[in-house]
């Protein structure tokens, strides 16, 4: 590969686009998996 390939503006910010697509699936997953425990959690503390 060339120097070129790692310093292609166009390359780094799609690899930056899929790192914060990464990033938001995850934290969206993130957010279900917390609702899931609040509501387990709330569960438990009602009996």
């Amino acid at each position: 590969m060339s120097e070129y390939f790692y310093l292609d503006p166009a390359e780094i910010k799609a690899q930056c686009r899929e790192a914060i697509e990464n990033l938001n699936e995850v934290s969206s997953k993130t957010k279900d998996v917390e609702q899931k425990l609040d509501e387990f959690i709330h569960l438990i503390h009602q009996n």
